[in-house]
């Protein structure tokens, strides 16, 4: 039936290509191309610019002519594919195969030539003819050669074109096809033609058309071949039907072969099937047997009745059973009589239905319990609901529900629940209501789960499903009060992951949790919520104490003004100001401050005029009448002029400080005249003495030592006389010595010289008491220059020719000494030094040669400075100047080059700095940039220099530069020396010191065990709480001073330990042991093992044995890991407060002796196995939650709910108290008594209490 396609919606142009099948169409702007038109998908597109004029085919050529614009375009149809399909179509199929022949050679023409055409040439899409006409060819469907040639071979199969055939298949490399082409190909030619019935027969065999060809055959009486045809193709079965059929004479010898060829391949069941429908029924069932058919032998021997013979009856039943036929096997049984096997073999295979049956028949008092084993096979198979009808036929009631319930029969399972006891059928029941529960048929759910005596599920089934009315209800009617509360809160926090906040605060306040509301709206950011629980639930302190945690959070979320409002809501004023400070808003700062108080006022303001600075920070300052702190202001920033006229003004007291302050910066400045003018106008000559004593200024120190302080006019001699020293100046040196009346400095001077002559004239003036011992030292040294070849030798030769005045002879022997000196600097540089001074001051003519000789060897030496000085002294001063920077003697250099060459000052300065930057030359660098010396010096731990270059700066810096040095103190281990550091110079709580001051703390706290006799509280921990005490005041302002949390933290620990040392002295025995359980609330920061054995030990010595029996064990846990590396059990402390080792790091050594530990091993494993000891802690009950909670712990580990801590033993404050009239401080009442009846004063406060009754 024909079938119409539509092919295009829209269509300008359609024609049949010339002679051919192909179709050729536009629409649009669209060219469209079928080659074999009843293919429609196989179409080919492209794209042109104007309209189809007409289709063109000539020559072997096919295309199509469009006019774009004023361009002739022509597409290129595929000449091949029209023609193989026009030949195809017209059954010309010569043709056709000459075309897919030409096609293939083309093709591989083509790919012979692709490399070299992709390395030499590259295609275009279009060419232009020589008339203008753009040809471009058209993109063509993809062409597959072996379809082509597959359609040719159908095409010439049908038309009996064997030859044609022959050579598609060939193409296709399908050899067994072309070959038998071939063969047909003869046999018609062999036979007249195609017509031929051996033709005809043999192209149905190809076609797989078997009758066919067996018809053709038998038509012509070729019964032979008919049968030679079923046998090449192994159809044995039709090959003997023919036979039989045709009474062909073949026919038995056919059936022997096939019977054969059965065996053979092992196709026993057809050859028995043979057999049977021969009649030979015992062949066919050895057959059976044989080939592994028991249930055809079985068969056999049923429908013949072969059943005389027990031997092979018994044979075909084990070859059933080893089969696993025991369906079979049962009926086999049966129908030989043999029940009882018939039945273990029916249940062997399962086949409950049969043995059932059977049971019914032969054994009825077994039918019950194959009813429930049927049912048990049903279930394991997943068939419940069948299962159910036989556990009910066998009276199995639980099994029966059960199957029932998994089958989904509600109702039947509910019915067999009736007949059973409730505590049996909990479980089912239990099943049921979830069930329910999941259809959302709440009522039948409550009530099955209460029935089954699992109320909680109904309440959390209600929880689920939002409907908490009804699950309050249910609650309070059949749970616990303890019950309840924990469900609550458990449900609280589910609703609160639902984003059902204020369902979840409902609920903690039901369980009387409010903290956890509070806690949720929190850190959901939901302020005021959170802020109407905590108004509504607690205190008034927690309400402040919220507010104060919400603005902190809030200044850190930058959002100040809502930050601002809760600290006033907190009534801390001061947290606000400084968080206005620290954000530069100093406007807001001063605003609040005002509020505060007068000197909160004066602090702000004057750090406001920091920021401002200049002149502007001076105004402002002075214009609010805070005179002092606007001096302070204008010396920190350098503004001098400005200081002295505030000072004079408003603080005369303060102007001898900035005359001190003016000069120090002066003389940094090296304007050394005018910082003279200053110490002096700050009463402080001696500063300026030795300002000019540095710089090697003798004649002004003299001066002003002559003026203003004689005492220093013998140092300011000596000091000179040193210098003169190293210039070789000796006579000078020596007259100096004197002045100073120290003849005995000039005397050694003289004595390391070697020159002996003036050591002993000086002596003979001066100090005759050593002229005995020097005329000594004279006679060893002539002994030891008796060889003549030696160098004292040569020395006192030349020596000699100077006392004869033969110096330029002497000259010339201290410069021939130098070859002998190659190892000896000292020695070298002495006798070159003596050879100059000769030139200078006997030989002039000699002095220029001689300076620059000395000078180059003094320089290798690496004595540069005394090579400038003979330089300069010879008139060479741009020498001089390059000897001293190649010395890195920078200062010397540009005082020569000041004074003699300008020109290289420059040059010299930023050699210096260069050198300063590299070399780390903290002297000179503190000259330039203090600040930076500073640090270099604290790096190298010169604590000196560092204090005397902070004192310059100020005492910020210097606070700043002590709480560094007490820290390196204390990380060296010299802790006393760390706190005495600390009470010299204070402390300053500003944001860079308090992280210092942290890590002293913690450094001190945590060091190891005491040494201090038989106390186990070292001192240190006392003089660290005299500190801290001092420092912060009292611990209940703690909240005052912003950023000092944690330094309150260890100023009360220091005061626990202290505490703990003063009950040791008072014999308070029973509070030391409680100090110290509760000092184990910090042992993240006390040495840790070391906390436990002194808690332990305490607790051993009051008599709590099982305190001590757990403390003890806990501490042998954590030796263990220390030493070993061992994981520790953290079960034993849960309820405690103490932290968990987890959260901090070991030491990493024990700080308790090996021996001790054994000993506490040892008790430890008595007392385990004793028996008698508990391990468990005491407790409490918590007054919040009433959970019990661990006796010694100040927060509940349920409810984290904080008791008040008693001050004189640290543990929560519960029954009975007392308290302190002075400082309010809360204690335990039999704690305080005992305390305060021995030291008769507050164990914080120091004011003096009395015993409470």
């Amino acid at each position: 039936m024909d079938t119409r396609v539509t092919l295009l919606n829209f269509c300008d142009y359609v024609q049949w290509v010339p002679g051919s099948d192909a179709v050729v169409a536009q629409s649009r702007n669209m060219l469209y191309v079928w080659y074999r038109i009843e293919q429609t998908d196989q179409v080919v597109t492209e794209e042109i610019k104007g309209d189809v004029q007409e289709i063109e085919r000539l020559e072997g050529r096919a295309q199509v002519v469009v006019e774009e614009g004023m361009d002739r375009v022509v597409y290129l149809l595929d000449e091949d594919l029209i023609s193989f399909d026009t030949a195809l179509h017209d059954m010309q199929l010569s043709t056709a195969m000459s075309v897919l022949e030409r096609m293939d050679a083309n093709k591989r023409a083509k790919e012979a030539q692709t490399n070299k055409k992709s390395r030499h040439s590259s295609s275009t899409r279009e060419s232009r003819a020589e008339d203008g006409t753009i040809e471009r060819p058209l993109g063509d469907i993809t062409k597959s050669g072996e379809g082509m040639w597959m359609q040719l071979a159908k095409v010439a199969m049908g038309a009996d074109k064997f030859e044609v055939a022959q050579r598609a298949y060939s193409a296709l490399g399908d050899i067994a096809r072309a070959q038998v082409m071939g063969d047909l190909a003869e046999v018609a030619r062999e036979n007249g033609g195609t017509n031929h019935f051996l033709v005809k027969a043999k192209k149905a065999v190809t076609a797989r058309q078997f009758k066919l060809a067996e018809a053709l055959y038998l038509d012509h009486g070729r019964v032979d071949l008919a049968i030679d045809m079923y046998r090449s193709l192994f159809k044995w079965s039709e090959a003997l039907s023919v036979a039989r059929a045709q009474n062909h004479p073949r026919a038995e010898s056919l059936a022997g072969e096939y019977h054969e060829y059965l065996i053979s391949t092992h196709q026993h069941e057809i050859a028995g099937q043979l057999m049977e429908r021969d009649g030979k029924f015992s062949e066919a069932l050895q057959l059976y047997l044989s080939g592994g058919y028991p249930a055809h032998a079985a068969r056999v021997v049923t429908e013949q009745g072969l059943t005389e013979d027990p031997q092979l009856l018994e044979k075909v039943a084990n070859a059933l059973v080893r089969k696993g036929m025991y369906l079979q096997a049962g009926r086999f049984f049966e129908s030989i009589n043999s029940p009882t096997r018939g039945l273990e073999s029916y249940l062997k295979g399962n086949a409950f239905r049969e043995a059932v049956a059977l049971s019914r028949r032969l054994f009825p008092e077994k039918v019950v319990g194959l009813q429930e084993r049927w049912g048990d096979h049903l279930s394991a198979l997943g068939q419940a609901d069948a299962a159910c009808a036989h556990y009910i036929e066998a009276g199995c009631n639980l099994k029966a529900i059960d199957a029932a319930i998994r089958a989904r029969q509600w109702k039947k399972a509910i019915q067999g629940l009736d007949n059973v006891d409730d505590n049996v059928g909990q479980p089912y029941l239990k099943r049921i209501a979830e069930h329910y529960a999941s259809t959302q048929e709440y009522h039948l759910a409550e009530r099955y789960f209460v029935q089954a005596k699992v109320p909680m599920r109904a309440v959390k089934m209600y929880f689920n499903a939002d409907r908490f009315k009804k699950a309050h209800s249910v609650a309070t009617a059949y749970l616990p009060e303890g019950e309840v509360k924990n469900l609550y809160l458990k449900e609280a926090k589910a609703v609160e992951a639902k984003g059902k906040y204020r369902e979840a605060a409902n609920l903690y306040v039901a369980a009387n949790q409010a903290d956890f509301a509070i806690d949720m709206y929190r850190r959901h950011r939901r302020f005021d919520e959170m802020l109407e629980i905590v108004a509504k639930y607690k205190p008034k302190e927690q309400l402040l104490e919220q507010h104060f945690n919400l603005a902190r959070q809030l200044e850190k979320e930058a959002k100040f003004q809502m930050a601002e409002i809760h600290y006033l809501k907190a009534d801390k004023l001061q947290a606000a100001v400084e968080m206005y400070k620290n954000q530069d808003r100093w406007e807001d700062a001063l605003r609040l401050a005002k509020k505060n108080g007068v000197g909160e006022y004066k602090k702000t303001a004057y750090f406001f005029a920091i920021s401002v600075g200049g002149e502007a920070g001076i105004e402002f300052l002075r214009k609010r009448g805070l005179g002092e702190l606007a001096v302070q202001y204008a010396v920190d920033s350098n503004m001098f002029t400005e200081a002295f006229l505030i000072a004079e003004k408003f603080c005369k007291e303060k102007l001898t400080d900035v005359h001190y302050q003016y000069a120090l910066a002066l003389e940094d400045e090296g304007h050394f005249e005018r910082a003279e003018e200053e110490f002096i106008k700050a009463n402080k000559p001696k500063e300026a003495i030795d300002m000019y004593s540095h710089q090697r200024k003798w004649e002004d120190a003299m001066r002003v030592a002559q003026a203003h302080d004689h005492i220093s006019i013998s140092g300011i001699y000596e000091e000179k006389a040193r210098a003169m020293i190293t210039e070789k100046n000796f006579s000078g040196a020596e007259s100096l010595f004197l002045k100073a009346k120290k003849p005995e400095e000039a005397i050694k001077m003289y004595q390391v010289g070697k020159d002996y002559t003036s050591a002993l004239r000086v002596a003979r003036s001066h100090a005759p008491h050593l002229v005995r011992s020097i005329e000594t030292d004279q006679n060893t040294y002539t002994t030891e220059v008796a060889d003549t070849g030696s160098l004292p030798y040569r020395r006192a030769q030349a020596k000699l020719m100077e006392q004869r005045e033969q110096f330029s002879e002497a000259i010339d022997a201290y410069l021939s000494m130098d070859d002998l000196l190659t190892h000896d600097d000292e020695e070298r540089a002495s006798v070159n030094q003596s050879a100059w001074i000769l030139a200078k001051n006997y030989c002039p003519e000699r002095k220029m040669s001689v300076a620059r000789k000395v000078a180059g060897r003094l320089s290798l030496i690496k004595r540069y400075g005394e090579a400038a000085n003979i330089l300069q002294s010879a008139g060479f001063y741009r020498d001089a100047v390059e000897m001293l920077l190649e010395g890195q003697m920078y200062e010397q250099a540009g005082r020569v080059a000041q004074a003699h060459c300008p020109d290289m000052q420059r040059h010299v300065e930023q050699m210096h700095q260069k050198h300063l930057v590299e070399a780390g030359d903290t002297e000179k660098l503190s000259q330039v940039n203090p600040n930076a010396a500073i640090e270099i010096f604290i790096n190298q731990g010169d604590w000196q220099k560092v204090y005397q270059l902070a004192s310059r700066r100020g005492k910020e810096t210097t606070v700043r530069c002590a709480a560094q040095h007490a820290l390196a103190e204390a990380n060296m281990g010299k802790i006393s020396s760390s706190i005495s550091i600390l009470r010299k110079h204070g402390l300053r709580l500003d944001k860079l010191n308090i992280t210092i001051y942290e890590d002293i703390c913690r450094t001190i706290l945590g060091s190891g065990s005491s040494d201090e006799g038989s106390s186990v509280v070292p001192n240190t921990h006392i003089q660290l709480y005299d500190l801290l005490r001092i420092s912060l005041g009292d611990e209940k302002t703690k909240s005052e001073k912003k950023g000092v949390g944690e330094l309150h933290k260890y100023l009360h620990i220091a005061y626990l330990s202290q505490l703990r040392r003063q009950c040791e002295d008072l014999k308070l025995n029973d509070l030391v042991h409680k100090q110290s359980v509760a000092l184990l609330r910090y042992s993240d920061v006390l040495p840790v093992d070391v906390s436990f054995y002194n808690a332990a030990k305490g607790c051993q010595d009051a008599g709590s044995k099982e305190m001590a029996f757990v403390f003890f064990n806990r501490f042998l846990d954590i030796s263990d890991a220390i030493v070993d590396e061992e994981e520790i059990d953290e079960q034993d402390l849960e309820i405690t407060d103490i932290p968990s080792v987890t959260t901090f790091e070991l030491p990493k050594k024990c700080n308790v002796d090996e021996g001790t530990r054994s000993d506490v091993r040892d008790w430890a494993l008595d007392a385990g196995m004793s028996n008698t000891i508990s391990n468990d802690l005491p407790t409490r009950r918590c007054e919040k939650c009433q959970t019990k909670t661990y006796k010694a712990g100040v927060s509940c580990h349920s409810c984290r709910h904080a008791a008040p801590e008693c001050i004189v033993t640290g543990w929560p404050v519960i029954g009975a108290s007392a308290s302190c009239h002075s400082c309010q401080s809360p204690a335990r009442k039999e704690a305080w008594n005992a305390f305060v009846m021995k030291a008769r004063v507050c164990p914080w406060c120091g004011v003096r209490a009395s015993a409470v009754y």
